[in-house]
């Protein structure tokens, strides 16, 4: 694993579990998935695995497991089409004593205590750092998970619609006939 830390560019969140932990393949890890424009500049991270693939097998190896995926290619865009344009990177980092879990900070440096500010749709940028590894064959580079700073707002991913959207405004309790049908006469 290599010992260099850099921050990400900004990124739009999904999947998100930087709170609590979630089990991947068996394991808890803490995650995220960062949605990155095409065209964003990602050659500090792009140098980042370059460079840490070189070190462990000495040039990038054939075929290599990148971290940067296309999501036009790999995602289903009906049922994800945040994913539509984008480049997506994951980050994790295992829930165990020798890795302490990612703090998350918002613009102001402040701990986010509320989970539901930290959210699919927000957008964030984190503090990475990359290993190397080898299973079944594959050979590839992968992105730890660090600290985590929302940096702002954003429409929220995941299909659910705003409550304000879907139910029409009521009258307040003074405004109720009591002979509608919400009055108490039929009780």
């Amino acid at each position: 694993m290599s010992k260099e830390k850099v921050m990400s560019p900004a990124f739009r969140v999904a999947f998100p579990s930087v709170f609590r932990p979630k089990e991947f393949n068996g394991k808890k890890k803490y995650q995220v998935c960062m949605l990155f424009d095409k065209g964003e500049d990602l050659s500090v991270l792009k140098k980042l695995v370059k460079s840490c693939a070189e070190e462990k097998w000495g040039k990038m190896p054939k075929p290599f497991h990148s971290p940067f995926r296309d999501g036009d290619e790999e995602k289903d865009l009906e049922k994800y089409p945040s994913f539509t344009n984008t480049i997506f990177v994951t980050a994790s980092t295992n829930d165990s004593p020798d890795f302490p879990p990612p703090q998350v900070i918002d613009q102001k440096r402040q701990p986010i205590i509320d989970e539901s500010e930290f959210y699919a749709g927000c957008y964030a940028r984190t503090i990475l750092s990359v290993f190397a590894w080898e299973f079944q064959g594959k050979k590839g580079v992968s992105f730890n998970l660090g600290n985590v700073q929302k940096v702002k707002d954003g429409k929220r991913l995941g299909g659910r619609v705003d409550a304000s959207d879907e139910f029409e405004e009521l009258p307040s309790d003074d405004d109720f006939d009591s002979n509608d049908e919400f009055g108490d006469d039929d009780i």
